[in-house]
C-alpha cells in the first residue's frame, strides 16, 4: 500500500496462494535448478549455526565451568567482531577477492570456529576462535548474491521466500539433535561412554564441512575469476 513494486511488469507473477505459504516456498526449490545446490549449501550452514543459540552456553558451563557473566562477555566480544566483519571488513573484502573467494573464507572461518568451539579447554582460547568465526559472517550474504546471479529477474521473489523457508527448516531440524548429543556427551557416565561436551560443536563443524565439499565441487571456474560490481 505505502511502497511502489519495483519489478518491472513483465517479469511480475500472478500472486498465488500455493506459492505464498512454507510449504510452497520450498516446494519452488525444486524449479530452482540453477540454484539447489547453493541452497543445500545454506541449508547445511544455518543448521549448523543453530549450535550457537542452543548450547553455547551450557556447553561452556559445563567444559570451562564459566558463570553466566562469562558467558555474557564472550557473546558481547562476538558481537563487537561480528559488527567489525559484516559492517567494515565485508566492504573491503568482496570487492578485493570477488563472491566466490569470501564465501569460502566464510564457509572456512565457520569450520574452524565450531572444531575450535569443540576442542577449547581454556575461556582464552574461546575468544581466540572467536576471532577466527567471526568472518563466518562472509558466507551468508554471498552465498545470497552467487544464488541470485543464477536466477532471472522473475525468480528473485521466489528465491527469498525459499532461502526463508530453508533457514525456517534449519531452526526446527538443528536444535534437537543439538540437545540430544549434549546431553548424550555432557553427563557422567560408565566408563564405555565418552565424555565431550564440545560434540555438539564437532556435528555443526562436520555439517560446516559437507557445505565447504559441495560448495567447492559446484562451483566454476566462472565463479572463481567473478568478481563483484558495485552499481
Amino acid at each position: 500500500f505505502f511502497l511502489p513494486e519495483t519489478l518491472k511488469p513483465e517479469n511480475r507473477r500472478e500472486f498465488s496462494w500455493k506459492r505464498a505459504t512454507p510449504i510452497g516456498a520450498i516446494k519452488q526449490i525444486g524449479k530452482l535448478k540453477n540454484a539447489q545446490a547453493l541452497l543445500f549449501i545454506m541449508f547445511l550452514l544455518a543448521t549448523a549455526h543453530t549450535a550457537y543459540p542452543t548450547i553455547y552456553s551450557f556447553a561452556m558451563m559445563e567444559k570451562l565451568n564459566w558463570s553466566a557473566g562469562d558467558i555474557g562477555y564472550s557473546l558481547g566480544a562476538f558481537a563487537v567482531g561480528s559488527i567489525f566483519v559484516q559492517g567494515y571488513l565485508i566492504r573491503i573484502i568482496v570487492p578485493k577477492f570477488g563472491l566466490f573467494w569470501s564465501a569460502l573464507i566464510g564457509i572456512v572461518s565457520n569450520l574452524v570456529g565450531f572444531v575450535g568451539f569443540g576442542f577449547a579447554s581454556a575461556g582464552w582460547m574461546i575468544y581466540l576462535i572467536g576471532v577466527c568465526s567471526a568472518f563466518a559472517g562472509l558466507y551468508q550474504p554471498n552465498l545470497n548474491n552467487m544464488i541470485s546471479s543464477r536466477l532471472d529477474a522473475s525468480q528473485q521473489g521466489e528465491l527469498a521466500g525459499a532461502i526463508g523457508a530453508i533457514q525456517g527448516l534449519a531452526l526446527i531440524a538443528g536444535p534437537i539433535p543439538m540437545v540430544i548429543i549434549f546431553n548424550r556427551f555432557s553427563q557422567p557416565r560408565p566408563s564405555d561412554y565418552i565424555y565431550f561436551p564440545g560434540m555438539p560443536f564437532l556435528l555443526a563443524g562436520g555439517l560446516s564441512l559437507l557445505a565447504l565439499i559441495i560448495f567447492l565441487s559446484i562451483t566454476t571456474k566462472a565463479d572463481r575469476q567473478a568478481r563483484f560490481e558495485t552499481k
